[in-house]
């Protein structure tokens, strides 16, 4: 029996609590879920960027090629517009070469809007080999790269990263951790289901710190938890079982 514990507070702790550290670990059901959507959105976010990178780099080989090879001609506007709430407007042309329509769409500098508003043409540089590759000749098209399109992947990544650092901090309160009695001070039903509870708990140099996890069950304010907190830093704490860990006995 710890010494540090009354027999009331060891009915708090699970046995396989008091077993040597570091402990042996599994995932929880939740946890795997959490892993395989951490894994599949790191892989999703890494072939988006992928093709948005290749994309960019297609961009740069035709304005050069338009830049040294290209000709010029006039197009007619079909729509100039911004899609819902964006800033950001479009146009939609259309232009012959050869008795042959072909057609493009572009985003417009801002500086540029209000004169293409007040025309109904405008002059397109295109590829005489392939007239699919054009551009409005009044701007480039590297000085409209639309650098949003990285915003997906990045913030993909950063979710995908969060949640592993989230499941390794978790990991290694339940390895590592030392467990002690806390009391519930609040709870209330969780996101992810369950309940999110908050309690207080006193360390083993007797301070008391605030803390906070989950709950499969609904916890009555001031009922007892097992909570498990390193030692150099309390701050860092959950309550156990763990949302997303369990302790292999």
């Amino acid at each position: 029996m710890d010494p540090n514990f009354s027999s009331i507070e060891l009915a708090s702790i699970p046995r396989e609590l008091t077993d040597p550290q570091p402990r042996r670990f599994r995932l929880s059901k939740n946890g795997s879920r959490m892993v395989i959507a951490a894994v599949i959105m790191l892989a999703l976010a890494a072939a988006y960027g992928l093709w948005v990178g290749l994309d960019r780099i297609q961009q740069l080989q035709n304005r050069a090629a338009l830049r040294h090879d290209g000709s010029e001609t006039v197009g007619e506007i079909t729509r100039l517009w911004s899609a819902g709430r964006s800033l950001k407007t479009r146009v939609s042309y259309t232009f012959a070469v050869n008795g042959m329509s072909f057609a493009g769409e572009v985003r417009v500098p801002n500086q540029l809007v209000r004169n293409l508003r007040e025309s109904n043409t405008l002059p397109i540089r295109y590829l005489p080999a392939n007239p699919a590759v054009n551009h409005p000749a009044a701007w480039e098209g590297s000085a409209l790269l639309d650098w949003d399109s990285f915003v997906g992947p990045v913030v993909g990544m950063a979710l995908a990263l969060f949640l592993f650092v989230t499941l390794r901090s978790e990991r290694r309160l339940v390895v590592e951790g030392v467990p002690a009695v806390g009391e519930i001070t609040q709870c209330a039903p969780g996101r992810r289901g369950g309940f999110s509870v908050s309690f207080d708990f006193r360390t083993q140099d007797g301070s008391i710190t605030k803390g906070s996890g989950w709950s499969q069950s609904h916890r009555e304010i001031g009922e007892r938890v097992c909570v498990l907190y390193l030692p150099k830093n309390p701050r860092r704490n959950l309550s156990y079982p763990s949302l997303n860990y369990r302790v292999a006995e």
